[in-house]
């Protein structure tokens, strides 16, 4: 709608406008989504970007989601909202804004600050980290050299919040690393590492070094902290074919895990996926096949503050944990 593109700066600014409508059975409401808003997005003397996404929403979803909102006091994707009509007309209102700011440290360094989502990984969904829940105020910092993709994340976010309003809520922490390889042209492997904490709103600064491993600061400092590991690669065949997995250690007693007795607290997940691209010759129709599968209990901690949630929704998978998911998407 709106550009500016000079020497020393670029802006581009357009409007916001998404309608959906739909019917349930045993539903006499008519579903809808309603936004109203505007992106923007600009550079700055070609060294430093920014982008900026506000929008205003109403909507009435499925009995299934509005019962997820109940249940969670959350509306799945969002910060604050207002359930004034939820209980009478099952709609709900609430405002998105997110917004960051990126700069160039050096030629192999990046570093971006904002409110927004982020997510890792290859699938659908995500094991480590996705973008189902509410945006949160992070700091990354991003390092591209030879084969190595590094990636620095430290979150402020939310836990079991009360959405009463008018009353100063409480903060907690999140801190991952995601470093990925390209062992060869057709495979790709990383590695990732996430802690998420509860200190009395301030941030623990044992968790500042972006190069140490999470794990011993965790457990010099107590090892009360709820920490994760996990593993995931990317096989790519023909330029066509990708296979994908990840897989999530939130806790492991190798001897329960030997005995194979589904001991409680063996707490892990798995995600096996295929992506295919022109699928059988067919132009433009792609297919995505994908399990994910998580133990109980996984990603929860004796401290629920350290939970691996924000703004009471799931920091990684929507379901949780205690599931197992089958999925297929056909792209045309």
């Amino acid at each position: 709608m709106l550009e500016v593109n000079n020497k020393d700066f670029f802006l581009a600014i357009n409007p916001v406008i998404y309608f959906t409508g739909g019917k349930e059975q045993n539903n006499d409401k008519v579903l809808f989504q309603n936004s109203r808003g505007l992106s923007a997005r600009g550079m700055i003397g070609k060294k430093v970007g920014f982008n900026l996404y506000v929008t205003d929403n109403q909507e009435r979803d499925p009995n299934y989601v509005n019962d997820w909102i109940k249940n969670y006091d959350a509306v799945p994707g969002a910060g604050f909202y207002k359930p004034v009509n939820l209980y009478t007309k099952g709609i709900v209102d609430y405002f998105d804004a997110r917004g960051s700011v990126s700069w160039n440290v050096t030629k192999y360094i990046d570093m971006q600050f904002g409110y927004d989502k982020n997510s890792i990984g290859a699938g659908y969904r995500s094991l480590f980290l996705s973008d189902f829940s509410s945006s949160a105020t992070f700091f990354k910092i991003n390092t591209r050299i030879w084969k190595f993709d590094y990636q620095n994340l430290y979150f402020e976010l939310y836990p079991q919040f009360n959405n009463s309003g008018n009353k100063l809520a409480p903060r907690k922490y999140a801190r991952l690393n995601y470093l990925s390889m390209n062992a060869t042209k057709w495979l790709n492997v990383g590695l990732f590492e996430g802690i998420s904490f509860g200190r009395k709103d301030h941030f623990d600064f044992s968790y500042l070094n972006p190069v140490m491993f999470l794990r011993p600061a965790e457990s010099n400092a107590g090892s009360a902290d709820n920490a994760m590991v996990g593993f995931d690669a990317k096989v790519n065949l023909g330029g066509k074919v990708q296979f994908y997995s990840q897989f999530l250690l939130d806790e492991l007693k190798v001897k329960e895990f030997i005995k194979g007795t589904g001991w409680w607290a063996n707490k892990n997940g798995l995600q096996l996926g295929l992506k295919y691209v022109d699928a059988f010759g067919l132009k433009n129709v792609d297919l995505q096949l994908e399990m994910n599968q998580v133990r109980p209990y996984t990603y929860s901690h004796f401290d629920s503050v350290a939970n691996y949630s924000h703004y009471n929704q799931p920091l990684a998978h929507p379901l949780g944990a205690n599931f197992r998911e089958f999925i297929a998407i056909i792209k045309a």
